[in-house]
């Protein structure tokens, strides 16, 4: 399920969508998610699209809107919130230090 996940970041994933997907109850899933990772679902989902940003905006020169995109954000200023809350810096400060 995990490597599901993380194959379609750049979607909308949500935990009713992998539940069924995996044919789980969604409140099943939470728990065993949970106790599994460590992490809520939502938690998860996060920190892997902000690493996976992160690792785009140092090794490529795709423009900020193009990583949010692909990391499954079609809001730009929200990408850029999430990214600023995990690292303390905007996206474009970040590639400027990282590249």
């Amino acid at each position: 399920m995990i490597d599901d996940v993380k194959e379609r970041l750049h979607e909308s994933i949500t935990l009713r969508d992998v539940a069924n997907r995996f044919s789980f109850s969604p409140n099943y899933l939470g728990v065993l998610f949970k106790e599994e990772t460590g992490q809520n679902f939502s938690d998860y989902v996060i920190a892997l699209r902000m690493e996976k940003a992160r690792e785009l905006l140092s090794t490529t020169k795709l423009k900020i809107y193009e990583v949010a995109a692909q990391t499954g954000y079609q809001y730009l200023p929200y990408f850029s919130r999430q990214f600023k809350e995990t690292y303390g810096m905007t996206p474009l400060e970040y590639r400027r230090v990282h590249q």
